[in-house]
């Protein structure tokens, strides 16, 4: 990803969409807030194709030209949901109109604030970069940024857009394509690593595993005590494939989150037994389907000792 500063408006050849586009402008506009008495709340995107995706609006619980709308909801104009306006003290009330529309599908903050708040994660935008239900069967097949348009001609069709303006931004582009990349949400595989991070931390404590100089031991404990999992999953052509095997067939639960009944081997036959074990059912009854994903690259070279060492023999 090359991260492209654009200092305001910057028209840009886009791979697949017929016409240049124009970057770098901030859109308003505003949402109708439900209850009749004519009150709407205004959002402010550099993106306003995502808000087909959008699952509530928020506010900063001080900011005082939004107290009055707390526990309130407004009312999508094209899906006709309604989104609950809800309050965050991480809304920053000096930026744009002080109210986030909340797209968790399409921006990581947002994500953090639809799990934060419990509500429901919507992708409005698809692998090949077009729009995809159910954010408007209107625009299904539309490649996304010639949405863009037609959403803000939509919105001002109903009385809805509030203007644009000028908005230095940073653009992330492929290095291979020249695309604008996108933000979407996949289902990944995650090693867990606290309990790994524990014993590294405990290595240091006990002595066993001495660092030099000294002032390293605080280092690798603030980093072992605050560690996350570790993401696997890699949408690539080339790599090690990740052994997971998703099981369909007869008696196969209808679709348990996440994304069906996962099971893992070291090849399909091992995988296919342990299904037949997890379900009770002949493993002949059972179809696998292998995850396409290619494993991290670092977590593949991390394989190489064990590889070239012997593992799983105990050499």
């Amino acid at each position: 990803v090359e991260p492209r500063a654009l200092p305001g408006p910057t028209a840009l050849s886009v791979p697949g969409c017929p016409q240049p586009v124009t970057f770098g402008l901030l859109v308003t506009f505003a949402y109708p807030v439900e209850g009749g008495d004519g009150l709407e709340l205004p959002v402010a995107t550099t993106r306003p194709e995502t808000m087909l995706g959008d699952v509530a609006v928020a506010v900063h619980p001080q900011d005082p030209r939004y107290q009055h709308l707390h526990g309130r909801h407004v009312r999508h104009p094209f899906t006709g949901q309604l989104l609950p306006i809800i309050c965050d003290p991480s809304v920053e009330p000096d930026r744009g109109t002080g109210a986030v529309k909340v797209t968790p599908g399409h921006s990581p903050p947002d994500l953090a604030l639809a799990r934060a708040h419990g509500l429901p994660l919507l992708s409005v935008i698809d692998d090949d970069g077009t729009m995809c239900p159910p954010g408007g069967g209107w625009l299904q097949g539309t490649h996304r940024f010639a949405a863009r348009s037609a959403v803000v001609g939509a919105l001002a069709q109903r009385g809805l857009y509030r203007g644009t303006q000028d908005h230095p931004m940073t653009l992330p582009l492929c290095s291979r394509s020249g695309d604008v990349v996108e933000q979407l949400l996949k289902s990944q595989w995650f090693l867990r690593c606290r309990e790994m991070a524990q014993r590294a931390k405990e290595a240091v404590t006990s002595q066993r595993l001495e660092l030099l100089p000294k002032f390293h031991e605080k280092n690798w404990a603030t980093w072992m005590d605050n560690v996350g999992d570790w993401c696997l999953s890699r949408q690539l052509w080339w790599g090690h494939r990740v052994p997971a095997y998703r099981v369909g067939g007869a008696g196969c639960p209808p679709e348990p989150p996440p994304d069906g009944f996962w099971v893992v081997g070291r090849d399909e036959e091992e995988a296919r037994g342990a299904a037949a074990r997890a379900l009770q059912r002949p493993p002949q009854e059972l179809q696998l389907q292998q995850d396409p994903d290619v494993l991290d690259t670092w977590f593949s070279s991390a394989l190489f000792p064990f590889a070239s060492l012997g593992w799983p023999d105990q050499t």
